[in-house]
């Protein structure tokens, strides 16, 4: 039997461990955060420069039985350029109540933890004062001390939608990434409101809403986006198009329906995937001056089409008929176009219309025509021109004979005069 030098099955050593429990870990926690930061106190150490109420929305409840309605708005908070980047948040509110002056004032209860700097609170009462602060934390502990925002009052339960404030500012840009882009940008940021003369000391904020759908249309497209309000400088729309005139409009969407409309917005997108339809029932009508009218009904997703292309070739193999392709860009609202033929003979022509969306896909619909040119009009005028033609022939033969004629006639008389003119002279002698 082989002897084990070093322990066969050795038991692994191990320190017991007293149990550390929810009282211990909060003792515990707390000294952490009284400890590891000397300037917890002072604001000026924080890495956060501010913090506001960014919007606000109604909430209403979707049943009879459910809650009350109540409100709901976003907390953007401000970071100033630093080496502490905050890892969390903790959040902190307090409310009170204004009859002509302010009263019931609780004291601050935390609320959360957040990990971004922008966040959404719900649950708010109806005409109520509220008052956020909030505290950075980093990997060692807090970052500076707490910063509070202004109070700002709640909305009314039957609040209406806010349209945005002042105009829209639009900003043209270009860049690598977004292509040719577009910033707007409006007043969306909580503008000041008078404030109580018995609390001169606090700034009350009235706010818009926190939804919004924006629509940029042109001649050929029709593009609607539907987003939620951020700390940033206004929404960024990009991959334009050069040398194009857009219409841009916007409009503030309710909480309640903000979830159905990206819904309804994420089925057509998912629709969008699908390969785009031909258009249906294309047809031409060709005169016989040449000109071409074609016209089609249009897809069952006309919104989606970015474009047409029209393109026509002739078939025949005929030094008279258009061999060379011909092609027209058309309107995406359109359903008829003219085109002009200008072969002198029968030629077979191919008409293919094109419909793009507005991820440059394709589909197309082609049907085949004959163009026979009107030759009729050109027979009927051989029937005067060659009368004419042997009419001119005549009177110029006729002319020529009367000209050689008139030549003889000259030359013998001129003979005859010479003669007379010498027996004249010799008379005289």
């Amino acid at each position: 039997m082989l002897q084990c030098i070093a322990g066969c099955n050795r038991r692994r050593i191990t320190a017991r461990r007293e149990r550390n429990g929810t009282t211990n870990a909060l003792m515990t926690g707390m000294q952490f955060w009284m400890d590891t930061n000397a300037y917890a106190s002072r604001t000026e150490h924080s890495p956060i420069k501010s913090v506001q109420l960014g919007c606000m929305d109604t909430v209403t409840s979707p049943e009879a039985n459910d809650f009350e309605d109540t409100i709901e708005g976003l907390i953007f908070v401000n970071i100033n350029e630093t080496e502490q980047h905050p890892i969390r948040y903790i959040v902190q509110w307090k409310q009170r109540t204004y009859d002509g002056s302010p009263t019931g004032e609780n004291g601050w209860i935390t609320a959360s933890i957040e990990s971004e700097p922008i966040f959404k609170v719900k649950g708010m009462l109806p005409v109520m004062q509220y008052k956020f602060m909030v505290t950075a934390v980093g990997p060692g502990g807090r970052l500076g001390g707490p910063v509070m925002s202004d109070w700002a009052q709640s909305l009314t339960v039957d609040h209406k939608l806010h349209a945005p404030v002042g105009p829209l500012m639009i900003t043209t840009q270009y860049n690598n990434e977004d292509g040719l882009s577009a910033l707007v940008n409006w007043y969306h940021s909580p503008y000041q409101q008078k404030p109580p003369p018995d609390i001169s000391d606090d700034r009350l904020m009235s706010f818009g809403n926190c939804h919004y759908s924006i629509t940029v249309l042109n001649e050929t497209s029709r593009e609607t986006l539907l987003f939620t309000l951020d700390n940033g400088n206004g929404i960024l729309i990009s991959n334009l198009q050069f040398s194009t005139e857009y219409s841009v409009a916007l409009r503030s969407i309710s909480s309640e329906r903000i979830d159905l409309s990206l819904s309804q917005q994420r089925n057509v997108s998912h629709e969008g995937d699908t390969t785009p339809e031909p258009v249906k029932n294309l047809e031409a009508m060709v005169n016989s001056n040449g000109s071409v009218i074609i016209q089609w009904v249009p897809p069952s997703e006309p919104n989606a089409i970015l474009v047409y292309q029209l393109l026509y070739q002739s078939l025949t193999n005929h030094y008279d008929c258009d061999k060379d392709p011909s092609s027209i860009y058309i309107n995406a609202g359109s359903t008829t176009a003219t085109i002009q033929l200008h072969s002198r003979t029968h030629c077979e022509y191919s008409i293919k219309l094109i419909n793009y969306d507005l991820i440059g896909r394709e589909a197309s619909t082609e049907i085949i025509i004959w163009y026979r040119p009107d030759t009729h009009s050109f027979k009927s005028n051989l029937i005067y021109i060659y009368p004419i033609l042997m009419l001119i022939s005549i009177i110029i033969s006729l002319k020529c004979c009367i000209c050689l004629c008139c030549s003889n006639t000259s030359s013998d008389r001129s003979m005859l005069l010479s003669s007379c003119s010498k027996k004249d002279t010799v008379t005289i002698l």
